[in-house]
């Protein structure tokens, strides 16, 4: 179970962030190109100035990742598929050059230790920071999407964009918002992934974005935006690890078939997300 709750942690953080974008509507297609560019400026600035340094950059990375999505799609009003397609091809850009199209090893010993890092043991589980960070980052959106002004303006703006500009919402900013908060939460993501590898990679993030979206359609979130919330895409996570946990145990040959599983549960929902759509029409 621990092994486990450290890697439905890692996955958690990019669909608590996505599930943001998502309610909009919206989707973000770069999460796993800036996990990847930030696991790259996380360990150079931690190998040559130090850890608490490397964290602000990462930080300051991931918002302004955010604010970059927010800017294209929010502002200049592109389709979010595209825009985040092609913000996905530009920090695997920034990643494989400052990188040098090589990985690059973290050497501070601090940073490898925090995907290990045991705060709590209960028995049956040991509470891990990867996995106490998860809990605070879900307790926050739950509270940020529940009990705020912003996050009912985040589900109005899912349901109807021209109703809730109409209502006096400002769209733009919302947008912008909600991925900022997707590229935080990538930042938070690539801290623990430079832990686990003890290293920095511009493209280990490529089958991260699709994988992610996937477990927040498994959650029971619309990808036509207004219906969800935080802990469905956690909830989403799980299922997919556990089922491809099974597929491991069952047969180790059968952990092959994931991909092709996701790319599945992806079909369906699309498939019963465009019938839903045209009986209501009728």
């Amino acid at each position: 179970l621990t092994t486990l709750s450290k890697n439905v942690s890692v996955w958690g953080l990019m669909a608590i962030g996505v599930s943001f974008v998502m309610l909009l509507g919206c989707n973000d297609l770069s999460i796993g190109m800036i996990v990847s560019m930030l696991t790259v400026i996380g360990v150079i600035t931690s190998n040559k100035i130090g850890l608490v340094p490397a964290v602000i950059f990462i930080v300051a990375g991931g918002v302004l990742a955010g604010v970059f999505n927010g800017i294209i799609v929010g502002t200049l009003r592109m389709n979010h598929f595209i825009a985040t397609l092609g913000s996905q091809m530009v920090f695997k850009g920034v990643g494989l050059v400052v990188s040098g199209g090589q990985p690059v090893f973290s050497y501070n010993k601090t940073l490898a230790g925090l995907y290990d890092m045991e705060l709590l043991n209960l028995g049956f589980i040991t509470i891990t920071l990867p996995f106490a960070t998860l809990l605070i980052v879900l307790a926050a959106a739950s509270i940020l999407l529940k009990f705020t002004k912003f996050g009912q303006s985040v589900y109005v703006v899912g349901g109807n964009k021209e109703a809730a500009a109409l209502s006096g919402i400002n769209t733009t900013r919302v947008t912008v918002i909600c991925y900022i908060i997707s590229g935080l939460c990538g930042a938070i993501t690539s801290l623990f992934i430079i832990a686990l590898n003890s290293a920095g990679n511009g493209a280990v993030g490529e089958r991260y974005s699709l994988q992610t979206v996937a477990a927040c359609v498994l959650g029971g979130l619309a990808m036509t935006g207004g219906y969800g919330n935080a802990f469905r895409a956690f909830l989403g996570v799980c299922a997919m690890q556990l089922i491809q946990k099974v597929l491991y145990q069952v047969d180790a040959s059968l952990a092959n078939l994931q991909i092709g599983i996701i790319g599945i549960i992806l079909v369906m929902f699309l498939l019963f997300n465009k019938a839903s759509i045209e009986k209501k029409k009728d």
